[in-house]
Formats: C-alpha cells, sequence, structure tokens
C-alpha cells in the first residue's frame, strides 16, 4: 500500500513539474538569445528584399536591420526597423521580414515567443557588360 502511495505522490510531482513547465513556456514572454535553456529558431524560408528602383538609379547599398519577434508558430510578428538605410528600402526589408518562415525557439521542447534581429543586405549588381 506505501508503494502505491509513495508512486502516486511521484506521479503526481512528475505532473505537476511538467504542467509548470508548459505554463512557463506558454506564459507570453518572449524570449531571446540571453536564455541559456532556449534553442534558437531556425529559418525554413527566406524571402529576399526587393529593390526599390529610385534607391538602385541612386546606387543606394547596405544592410537594414530589423527587429522581429518569431512565434510560437514559426511566423514572424512585430516587425519593424531597428538600423535603416534608406525609407525607400527599409520598408522592403520590412516586407521581406514578414514573409520568412522559421521552425520556432524552443523551451524544454515546447515552442516559444523569440525576440531576434535580421540583417536584409541591399547589394547592387553590376552586368557583366558594365563592368571596366
Amino acid at each position: 500500500m506505501r508503494a502505491v502511495t509513495f508512486s502516486s505522490a511521484v506521479f503526481a510531482m512528475l505532473a505537476l513539474a511538467t504542467l509548470a513547465d508548459t505554463a512557463r513556456a506558454q506564459d507570453g514572454r518572449v524570449y531571446s538569445i540571453d536564455d541559456k535553456d532556449v534553442i534558437q529558431p531556425t529559418a525554413i524560408k527566406k524571402v529576399q528584399p526587393e529593390y526599390d528602383e529610385a534607391a538602385r538609379a541612386d546606387k543606394i547599398e547596405g544592410i537594414v536591420e530589423v527587429d522581429i519577434v518569431i512565434s510560437k508558430t514559426g511566423k514572424p510578428r512585430d516587425v519593424r526597423v531597428r538600423k535603416g538605410l534608406d525609407p525607400r528600402l527599409d520598408g522592403k526589408a520590412v516586407s521581406a521580414a514578414e514573409q520568412w518562415e522559421f521552425d520556432p525557439a524552443r523551451l524544454k521542447g515546447l515552442p516559444v515567443d523569440y525576440s531576434a534581429v535580421l540583417q536584409l543586405t541591399f547589394k547592387l549588381i553590376v552586368p557583366h557588360n558594365e563592368k571596366k
């Protein structure tokens, strides 16, 4: 009889611990690289930003950094420019970042929201016949 009581108590403790972990992973917190136990998300679909034609004509190149929250479903949300390059390209970078897809970050096997920074590069490609 005692062994059954002990087993029930251990089972109940494990169930409570599992419920606590589940609640912690789904409590609405946004994790980041600073959280050591979180497995970082992995990009499974990357979308390159389109060049704005006026910015291309002005030969603007560089990197736009965007802050994003990668949701538990792997979809980006709360995308905004952290470090802009040119307003014509900043919007294109945000649009591209919103189309990315991720295998979400995980904490103890459960998907969690994760804050990250994406760097989207705008690089002009000079056609071969225009090179000197």
